[in-house]
């Protein structure tokens, strides 16, 4: 009886005369790469969401903090690809602090951190170079 021939592009199935072993899947889905994840650190919401909605139609995975405690917290946790953060936070840390806290910790100190703030006078470049 002649094999039946599978429409070009068709996927492998039960009745198809290739046969799907876990180990081809196992390997395709380690394949699978997701985008990359970026901590927005952002105390106004305003602002926060238009860099969320800018950086995710881009087809980055964003993920927001509103002090540095929390944003220290979920860079640990979730080792984003990149950090954003904006110099002038509440509480507790800065901007900069987090920046010296993420670059002293083993676990963050190699995730990139860039500075987006409209503080440019009175040493506040300076400082967050000096951040790291």
């Amino acid at each position: 009886m002649p094999r039946r021939r599978e429409p070009r592009g068709a996927l492998a199935t039960e009745h198809s005369h290739l046969p799907i072993r876990e180990a081809d899947v196992s390997a395709r889905r380690a394949k699978v790469r997701l985008p990359p994840l970026a901590l927005i650190v952002e105390n106004h919401r305003d602002t926060r969401d238009m860099y969320a909605e800018s950086l995710a139609f881009n087809g980055v995975r964003v993920v927001a903090a509103a002090t540095a405690e929390d944003a220290l917290e979920k860079a640990r946790s979730l080792r984003p690809d990149i950090i954003a953060t904006d110099l002038g936070l509440p509480g507790g840390a800065d901007g900069v602090q987090l920046c010296e806290q993420l670059k002293g910790d083993e676990r963050t100190k190699a995730i990139p951190v860039v500075a987006v703030t409209a503080w440019a006078l009175g040493g506040h470049v300076e400082r967050a170079k000096a951040a790291g």
